[in-house]
């Protein structure tokens, strides 16, 4: 009777995923379940399907649901007729954890300043990881950038959160400052900025 083995992979990535005899996976994970054998034959599968793989992907709109799995596969000589032994492989699921949300809450959201940005549905037993490589619940910048958290539950599976974008401030460095004193009226002269759309003068912490 034909020999048959049976194995599994992630797709994805680089391409050059391992075959296993088993997989562990997050949800959301393509894989492809395939038979080898010695001879040329017909493969049988416990799901009704007759080619040698089965690939369960986005594009076939059959990702492989939260839960454990199992598949039987035998393969048929086409020359012989002879059916080799049936055999299984298992693969099991883990769920993602919910996507986190997060949010400015301190600050104006422009560089220079003092930002808090923190997930606003948070849970326990999850890990958040944010894009600066801090871990916790809440960061704190007055850097210019684009800003988003992932959660890693215990099964390694993440979800990431939209972002959150902390502008660059006007370069108000290029804006005379001081203490000037002058006996009559005088003018003061504000340079061309690019991007700055009106200024604001303030006499005494008072809009002027």
């Amino acid at each position: 009777k034909p020999a048959l083995q049976v194995y599994a992979k992630e797709l994805g990535g680089d391409g050059n995923n391992p075959w296993e005899r088993g997989l562990s996976i997050c949800y959301g994970t393509e894989v492809e379940i395939r038979g080898f054998s010695d001879v040329t034959g017909a493969y049988y599968w416990s799901t009704g399907a007759i080619t040698q793989s089965l690939i369960f992907n986005d594009e076939n709109n059959n990702l492989l649901d939260v839960g454990d799995h199992e598949f039987d596969v035998a393969v048929q000589d086409i020359v012989t007729g002879c059916f080799s032994d049936t055999l299984s492989i298992q693969i099991e699921v883990f769920p993602q954890p919910d996507q986190p949300v997060i949010s400015l809450v301190s600050g104006n959201a422009c560089s220079y300043n003092d930002n808090e940005i923190s997930v606003t549905n948070p849970v326990s037993g999850v890990e958040y990881e944010w894009s600066t490589g801090h871990v916790g619940l809440n960061i704190f910048t007055s850097s210019a950038g684009t800003y988003y958290v992932t959660t890693i539950n215990s099964n390694g599976c993440t979800s990431r959160s939209e972002a959150v974008v902390v502008d660059e401030s006007a370069l108000v460095d290029k804006i005379p400052f001081g203490c000037i004193e002058v006996c009559e009226l005088d003018s003061i002269c504000l340079p061309f900025i690019e991007n700055v759309a009106s200024y604001t003068i303030y006499e005494n912490g008072d809009v002027y």
